[in-house]
């Protein structure tokens, strides 16, 4: 009998994307996606990933295509990235945070930033969040990564995140 061996892949938390030190809005999400660390280098690089959709409806935006013009959107509104785990080990070939273990929570987000607003894109950067800084007020959205199959369509997400917007009101 053959059984299969499952192979993780050890991943590290990319750089934040830091619009300032003292940003607006502040999204965090859980770990890289395997396209986002891959050949684009960017965060929710995914090509299934909702994000930029989301992000760009919100503000009657363009969906930014380049890493550079992503870059521009989020500048633009003030808005940083980074993750809530500083390093884990995922399952290899999926980019879902079920096949991650030996997780390492990221303990610098708060020494790195001072949001108006923290955001976490999903339950699980949520629920790593609260317990890292149980004190500090942050906001659960529907996460926009395509391992939400729940969800049908981008739209859906969308209602979730408008929270973001009302910060500018």
């Amino acid at each position: 009998m053959k059984i299969n061996k499952i192979e993780y892949n050890k991943l590290e938390c990319k750089e934040p994307f830091i619009s300032n030190k003292n940003p607006k809005i502040l999204i965090l999400g859980t770990v890289p996606s395997d396209a986002s660390i891959g050949e684009s280098n960017f965060y929710y690089s995914g090509s299934n990933n909702s994000f930029w959709k989301i992000i760009s409806a919100l503000f009657n935006e363009s969906i930014p295509l380049s890493i550079e013009d992503k870059k521009a959107l989020l500048k633009k509104y003030d808005i940083s990235l980074w993750d809530v785990y500083k390093k884990v080990d995922r399952q290899k070939n999926f980019s879902v945070d079920k096949k991650m273990k030996n997780k390492v929570p990221n303990d610098e987000i708060l020494t790195i930033f001072n949001p108006e607003y923290i955001f976490c894109n999903g339950k699980e950067a949520q629920e790593v969040f609260k317990k890292l800084y149980p004190d500090v007020t942050s906001i659960q959205l529907l996460s926009s990564s395509n391992a939400t199959r729940k969800w049908k369509l981008p739209i859906t997400k969308f209602y979730g995140w408008e929270k973001i917007k009302d910060c500018y009101k």
